[in-house]
This record gives structure tokens, sequence and C-alpha cells, in this order.
């Protein structure tokens, strides 16, 4: 054994680990794979006091093995297995039989970690909380969960000293949840000190005054503004200057400046349309934004040069060249402004303008074809494949003139004839004319006449 011996080795176990002292270590074994140290332990004393009556039996009825987990030695995971005892109690008029031997020094009754360990993870959960604190505790070798260290907190005693604290002359009262929803009570929070000092059972202004009056000497009182404080407050403490905490003040104030802008959603609209301008007048201004305009007007020139012509073929296999012109791109001022009445953003603007840019030289190109002669299907025709858009717009302006000197307006989508729309004259002008063929026999067909052959 050394210099030591088995005294000396006895007393650096009992210096070292304070928890095993009064029992025998009989072996240490160390599992490498599952970097566990297991400590093998059996208690000294000869006898064992009964739990119930606390009389003294040296009488050994039984013995069982207990495993405790331990605070880690040198980044080892420890258990303790405790070969424990259980006596039967020779008291006669005690109702209990047998008996577990207690360890209180190495842990509680029915615990399944020892008191040193209990300690460490009381002290980690209090510093840090439930998941944090479960990943420092993984760090040092102290593998727990975050519901385990919630479970901790929670049974964890109330300190012994708060009647001593105490009587704060700056107190907050405000309420918080027992259970969130259901059943609310009162904390008192002393704020010179930043500590809670006590905890109400309601939300009355009873149970305030009560307070107030076993505990003069409070001079501010901050609270929310809600009535029964201010009328608790009142009744306890008369002298006491009342102020509303800064929370609620902010949040009322929030509250109050939301409720007043939902109202105002087209002045914000106006306000917005108006930076949004600024911004924009501001980039067109500098010389890297004009730069940026003139080579996208460049492009822009470049693409409607580049665009194919219309081809035409009025008799025969000749084909003429029609001249389309160019686009105008001008957007008159007033169509800034949608339908709705509110002013549209730069970007609406700008796609506005680009839709009434292309429909302006749909309509140059129809009018050129108008004037060579040609009728819709021809227009339609003017190129190897049937565009939509060319037969569209020459039904527009066919609609309205071909040669008008105006563009007419976008005719949007196909409007649907409403319930309590009358009939068109011609279809009454028909039916009595007894209109034959198949306009006729569609509009009756329309009208709900069936017309004989």
């Amino acid at each position: 054994m050394g210099i030591w011996g088995t005294v000396g080795i006895a007393r650096l176990l009992t210096t070292v680990l304070p928890h095993l002292s009064g029992l025998h270590i009989e072996e240490v074994t160390l599992d490498e794979e599952a970097v566990l140290l297991t400590v093998l332990v059996t208690p000294v004393r000869m006898t064992a006091r009964c739990p119930l009556c606390q009389h003294r039996s040296r009488r050994v009825h039984a013995r069982f093995t207990r495993v405790l987990a331990d605070v880690p030695w040198n980044g080892h995971a420890v258990q303790v297995c405790v070969h424990g005892r259980r006596f039967r109690c020779t008291n006669a008029a005690c109702s209990r039989q047998t008996f577990r031997e207690r360890l209180p020094q190495l842990a509680p009754a029915y615990s399944r970690r020892t008191a040193a360990l209990h300690t460490a993870l009381e002290a980690v959960g209090f510093a840090l909380g439930g998941q944090p604190g479960a990943r420092l505790a993984g760090v040092l070798h102290l593998p727990t969960s975050r519901m385990t260290l919630l479970r901790l907190l929670h049974a964890a005693p109330v300190p012994t000293d708060a009647g001593d604290t105490p009587t704060p002359r700056v107190l907050s009262v405000d309420d918080w949840a027992f259970r969130r929803g259901r059943i609310y009570g009162t904390i008192l929070v002393d704020l010179e000190r930043h500590r809670p000092v006590d905890l109400l059972p309601d939300r009355t202004a009873e149970t305030i005054a009560g307070w107030l009056r076993c505990h003069p000497g409070v001079e501010i009182a901050s609270r929310d503004r809600g009535g029964a404080y201010a009328e608790g407050i009142r009744q306890g403490a008369p002298d006491a200057v009342q102020v509303a905490d800064r929370f609620h003040l902010l949040k009322n104030l929030g509250d109050a400046l939301e409720a007043f802008l939902l109202r105002q959603h087209a002045v914000l609209r106006q306000a917005a349309h108006v930076v949004e301008t600024a911004h924009d007048t501001q980039q067109t201004a500098s010389p890297a934004s004009r730069a940026s305009s003139a080579s996208r007007a460049s492009s822009a020139s470049r693409a409607s040069s580049a665009s194919p012509q219309l081809t035409v073929a009025p008799s025969g296999n000749q084909r003429t060249a029609v001249e389309v012109p160019a686009p105008v791109a001008a957007m008159p001022a007033a169509e800034d402004v949608e339908s709705t009445g509110r002013p549209r953003t730069i970007r609406a603007q700008r796609e506005h303008a680009a839709r009434r840019a292309r429909r302006l030289a749909r309509f140059a190109a129809v009018q050129a074809c108008a004037r060579e002669g040609m009728g819709k299907r021809e227009i339609a025709r003017a190129r190897d494949h049937v565009q939509a858009s060319y037969t569209r717009t020459s039904r527009i302006c066919a609609s309205s003139g071909m040669l008008a000197s105006k563009m007419p307006p976008s005719c949007g989508g196909r409007s649907r004839p409403k319930a309590t729309q009358a009939a068109p004259p011609w279809s009454a002008a028909s039916l009595a004319a007894g209109a034959s063929g198949r306009l006729g026999q569609v509009q009756s067909k329309r009208a709900g006449v069936r017309t004989l052959p």
C-alpha cells in the first residue's frame, strides 16, 4: 500500500468523496467501451433505525442492490452500486415489520441519483434553464434532459428567508398566470433590488390592500392600467405615488397608433406613392441613372426596330411590305390613376406604359393596312401565321372605324349579360319579322322560341 496505507486511503476517499463516508468501497471497475466507472459499496454500521418508530434493529432480514448515478470522476460517468440490507423491526408496538436501511448522506429514499449529482443538476437548471442547461450538462459529463432539469426546479423548496425581506420602497404590482387563460394571481416585485417579494392568489383590490396594510412603507407603486390595482393601492397605501410602468405605456401607445393607422389606408398609400416617386426622381436625376435610362431606351428602340414588318397579299402571289410606325411610349398623366381612384405605383405605371405602347403599335399597323384597302381577314393573315393580337386589334378597330384618328380604349375581358339586362332591340324585331336562316334560328334559340323549318 506504500506510504498511504489502508487508513490513509480511507481518509483520502472521505475527503475527496464526502458523500461516500460511512460506506466501505469494495470494488471499482472501469468499462472503457461505455466510459463508465462502477463503485461497489456496502454500509459499515451494523444497526439501522426504523423510519416509523425510530427503534434500532440488528436483525438482518434480506439484502438488496441499489444503483445510483453519481457525479463524474475525471470525465467518466459514475454509478454507485450499494449492497444494502433490509432489517426486521424488533418493536412489537410498531406496525412495520421490515424496513430498508436509509443512507441520507448518499441519496434520499427512492432516489436514483446521489445528493451530490442532484445538487449539481439543480445548480445548472437554476443558472440556464431547461434546454441550455441540458446542453451544458452533456459537456460536463452529466447527461440529462431538459424535462429532468425543469422537474428539479419545480421540486426545489422555496427560500426560507422570504419572511426576512424588508418592505420595498418602490413596489411593482402586476398579474401573472398560475395557469394561462384560467387562473391568475398577482406578483409583487422590489424594483430597487430587482427581486420578487410575494405572490398573491388573485387580482382583487381587497387582497392588494390587505398586503399593503401588513407591509407599510411603500412610497412608489408601479402598476398597469387596471382599476383593481389602483383601488387596492389607494386603500392599502394612500400616501404612495402611483405610476404607470413603461411596458404598459409603450404597449398602449402602440395599440392606439395601430388602431389609428388602420383607418388611414388611403393616406398611407398616397404617402408611399409620394416616397416612391421622389426616390425614382432622385435616381433619374443622378448620372448613373440617366445612363441606365438611356441604355434602356436604346434597347427598347432596337427591339422595336428589329420587330418583323407586316407582309400582305391582296391578290395573286405578290407581296407588298407595309411600314409600321414606331410605337408611341408616351402615357397620359390621367392614366397614372387606376379605375379605383388609387394612384399607381412606379412599377405599375411602367407596365401600363409598355402595354399601351404595344397597343399603339398594333393600332398603327392596322391603320396602315386599312389604308391599303384591306379587310379584317387580310390584316389577320398579313403574316405567315395568324396572330391573335392583330385579329383582336382589327376587330376593335372595325367596331369603331378602321381609319379612326384615335386609338379606341381597351375592351378588357368579355362582359357577360346580367340577369336584369334588357334584350337587344334587334332580337325582338327579328322575331316579329319571322327571322329565317341560321341567324334567325340562333336568335330564336337564345330567346327560347322554336322556329319551324
